[in-house]
């Protein structure tokens, strides 16, 4: 599966499956309307029955901090389906922006997308805001 951005000018939001795990790839800056878009294709892979996803940071330079919170949303929906969503590539600065919103904790982090899929997906439910 492949999805390109509507606009050029946008960063780049891409999915393509890897085994039975979804990696959507990421890039530029991560603005709320793109948060957005990030959460409807999170929804619409969970419409397909697809729970394993990672999300490629690598190449983000920018996440904007009140959309982290449909980020977590999305886990919690993952999780009690029985999959999860991992992060890959984060910087510190993201990191930072996520530790803000008391968000870096929450999910699992992986410094590199093999590393990520290499690990099975959690099955067990994750507590709601883990300690870091």
């Amino acid at each position: 599966m492949r999805l390109h951005p509507i606009d050029s000018c946008r960063p780049a939001l891409r999915a393509r499956p890897r085994a039975a795990i979804e990696v959507i790839e990421l890039a530029g800056e991560i603005d709320g309307s793109m948060m957005l878009e990030l959460s409807a294709l999170i929804g619409s892979l969970i419409d397909q029955h697809r729970v394993d996803i990672v999300l490629n940071f690598s190449r983000v330079e920018h996440v904007h901090y009140r959309g982290i919170d449909l980020l977590m949303e999305r886990s919690r929906q993952l999780r009690s389906l029985g999959g999860d969503l991992k992060l890959v590539g984060m910087s510190r600065y993201l990191l930072d922006i996520f530790r803000a919103v008391d968000a870096d904790g929450f999910f699992d982090r992986y410094e590199s997308l093999d590393v990520a899929v290499g690990h099975p997906i959690a099955v067990t439910a994750h507590p709601e805001a883990p300690s870091p």
